[in-house]
């Protein structure tokens, strides 16, 4: 059992020099600050009042436009969307204030030149009418011509093929190569006087095998050709045009005009 009698010694001091926080000593320079207040030279007494993460993205957009808020403002109001581009567009959509923040920026009564760049923005695009509205009908503008673009060869290419396709006389006689085949095969049923084949069942050639191991249909019909009428062979050259045509297809370039026609009317509807 410990003697009761008996005591400890513990130096206070330090036990507070090795176990506790130290509190940082502050220079003479440092206490001056303290009675001066808080350091605006970071700042230059500027005044934020949107969150600071996104006060940084309206900037560093603001920035690729390489102008001031008032000629961004006049290229909306113009509509100029050839002058701002999709991309920027699509940018500029996605920094437009919140409901929120139009109403926090509104009720600011201080001098708006303190403001930071990105709140005296939001301040400048506000009293635009509809501004989402027009922004979001000039980038659908912008994107148009780019489809455009895009869309206008692709057609161009599928109706100048489909014209080289129904006017080749080497693609008529082999077509009538096959369907003569194709009677012969089928004589004595109901299919072997057929006066005209569907073009799906073209397919259908190298589903027919010969008695030879590796040679159907379509391997005979070559091969006669060649034997017979070989400057039909030559029909790939005549059809180049098939190779940019097939590059888009019809359901793709339908996809592309639905999509442009969705979006025309879901704005219209917003007037």
């Amino acid at each position: 059992m410990m003697n009761e009698g008996l005591l400890f010694c513990l130096d206070f001091k330090d036990m507070e020099q090795l176990f506790c926080v130290q509190a940082p000593i502050q220079t003479n320079q440092e206490k001056g600050k303290d009675k001066e207040g808080p350091d605006k030279s970071k700042t230059g007494g500027e005044v934020n009042l949107l969150d600071g993460k996104r006060s940084l993205n309206i900037n560093i957009f603001l920035r690729q436009f390489r102008s001031s808020n008032d000629a961004i403002i006049e290229m909306i109001l113009a509509g100029e969307h050839d002058d701002i581009g999709a991309e920027k567009l699509r940018g500029l959509i996605k920094i437009l204030p919140e409901p929120d923040e139009i109403e926090m920026l509104k009720s600011w009564d201080g001098d708006t030149k303190k403001l930071g760049p990105a709140e005296r923005f939001i301040l400048a695009i506000i009293p635009i009418n509809n501004y989402r509205l027009r922004i979001e009908s000039m980038l659908l503008k912008a994107e148009f011509e780019a489809n455009l673009g895009f869309l206008e060869p692709s057609i161009e290419s599928m109706l100048a093929a489909g014209q080289e396709l129904l006017t080749s006389q080497k693609l008529q006689s082999l077509l009538y190569l096959v369907l003569k085949a194709g009677n012969f095969l089928n004589s004595g049923g109901y299919a072997g006087n057929a006066a005209g084949m569907k073009i799906s069942s073209l397919h259908k050639l190298t589903d027919i095998r010969s008695n030879k191991p590796g040679l159907n249909l379509l391997h005979y019909v070559a091969g006669q050709v060649e034997a017979t009428q070989y400057d039909l062979l030559s029909i790939t050259d005549d059809l180049n045009i098939l190779e940019e045509a097939s590059k888009t297809s019809i359901d793709q370039l339908a996809g592309d005009i639905n999509r442009s026609e969705e979006h025309t009317s879901e704005l219209q509807s917003r007037k």
